[in-house]
């Protein structure tokens, strides 16, 4: 991924974890092996809050989708498949943003990863662009 690119996926996971409370960790490569190809932010739920399985996990989770509908109804995604959905880790909270179709990247052939692996940078591009101009 690109340096700019790079920049800017951190730059989501700091203002998702500025907006949640929760830790973040971010790239762009798979992660813990669960089969996401391209950039990702994670957020990781602290242990009492799983513990206690608390409200907090919940409303952290609609917030982020909140902000996700209020990014969308101004930004139009590159295509479908670079759209940002929610994809949950476990049962206890911790959750990814990443590209709607970041799980099928690596069974495509090189030549569309690439082109694929482009429109979803451009895609956290343009979230942390909304994020840094939002008084969320």
């Amino acid at each position: 991924m690109a340096k700019e690119a790079d920049h800017e996926v951190k730059e989501v996971a700091v203002e998702i974890k500025r907006i949640t409370g929760f830790k973040t960790a971010y790239g762009n490569d798979s992660f813990d092996g669960i089969g996401v190809s391209g950039p990702f932010v994670r957020v990781d739920i602290d242990n009492a809050e799983k513990k206690s399985f608390s409200n907090k996990v919940f409303a952290t989770r609609n917030a982020v989708l909140k902000i996700l509908d209020r990014f969308y109804k101004k930004h139009s995604p590159v295509d479908l498949g670079s759209r940002f959905v929610l994809r949950s880790i476990g049962i206890y909270g911790d959750f990814l943003i990443v590209n709607q179709n970041a799980d099928i990247i690596a069974t495509v052939p090189k030549v569309l990863q690439k082109k694929a692996l482009g429109r979803h940078t451009k895609e956290f591009v343009a979230f942390a662009k909304f994020l840094k101009k939002s008084s969320i």
